[in-house]
């Protein structure tokens, strides 16, 4: 004789299964939705610009300026006992401002951080002067740097892969180098250069493929040089009647204020060179000359 089957029995079966499956389904929906979470935070932390540079010796080695530039998920600067250090683009999180450790007293000072240009030389300078001059490994190290025996302005629209980071001009990007250099072209800027990698030849040069660079040696005599890059960058209304409104974007200053990129270019250098001379105070204000949100000139 055969048995009847459970209706009762088979369908609690068969109801039990799927509230299985279905639990299983929606825990792989969560591993995926974490999945393009993580891709996601990979992504945005990839977007810290780093200074990309190192120092062998004082006579070998890649200058930190923002021609020398890398994208990362966080920056570094590594320093040896032995005074040669590098800097660049590193993986991982890390605190928003340069943080050092060293694991025993003869390893590496190792520091990491994750904001724009957060491994500047003149931030790594301030930071590690607790770590140098001590007992221990770096009793006697010095950073191995060329003479930087010029101030410059470092300032301008600099692009790392497909993102464009645009540098004011002011009193906060002061550097020192062994010359000043402008790179020319539709976003000019300037930047402190050394003879580890640039020419010392007073004057603009122009490479196949390449946008023009103009080298001098004189305190902030690049600024100059970039305003005037600048206003050759501006097209003309003349020559260009559907740019007019780029135009007039890059040429409106602020309250009331017109823009004069030759004018006061030199004056204007040299108040920054005055500022670096006395020091710079928090409540230090340019008397008449601004930058408007372009960072150009205004007056």
């Amino acid at each position: 004789m055969t048995e009847e089957p459970d209706n009762e029995n088979y369908a609690y079966v068969n109801l039990t299964g799927f509230k299985k499956l279905r639990a299983h389904v929606l825990r792989m929906i969560d591993m995926v939705l974490i999945l393009l979470l993580m891709v996601g935070a990979v992504n945005v932390l990839a977007e810290v610009a780093c200074y990309h540079c190192y120092g062998n010796t004082t006579t070998e080695g890649r200058f930190c300026s923002i021609n020398h530039l890398c994208l990362g998920e966080s920056c570094f600067f590594s320093l040896q006992p032995s005074g040669q250090w590098a800097s660049g683009c590193s993986t991982g999180e890390a605190p928003s401002n340069l943080t050092c450790s060293m694991s025993n007293s003869n390893s590496a000072l190792d520091c990491k951080c994750m904001s724009d240009f957060c491994n500047k030389l003149n931030v790594v300078n301030e930071t590690i002067k607790t770590f140098l001059g001590k007992e221990g490994a770096f009793k006697n190290t010095s950073l191995m740097l060329p003479r930087l025996s010029v101030r410059c302005i470092e300032c301008g629209i600099v692009t790392i892969g497909n993102r464009g980071i645009e540098i004011p001009c002011d009193e906060n990007q002061i550097c020192q180098g062994d010359l000043c250099v402008t790179k020319k072209g539709p976003n000019p800027y300037s930047y402190c250069g050394t003879l580890w990698t640039e020419n010392n030849e007073l004057r603009c040069l122009k490479n196949p493929d390449q946008e023009e660079k103009c080298v001098c040696v004189q305190d902030m005599c690049n600024l100059s040089l970039y305003m005037l890059a600048l206003d050759e960058s501006l097209p003309s209304l003349e020559n260009s009647s559907s740019s007019s409104d780029t135009v007039l974007k890059r040429e409106r200053c602020k309250n009331g204020l017109s823009y004069s990129p030759n004018k006061h270019a030199a004056s204007v250098a040299q108040r920054l060179g005055e500022m670096i001379s006395n020091g710079f105070s928090a409540t230090e204000k340019y008397d008449g000359e601004s930058f408007d949100g372009d960072g150009q000139l205004c007056t």
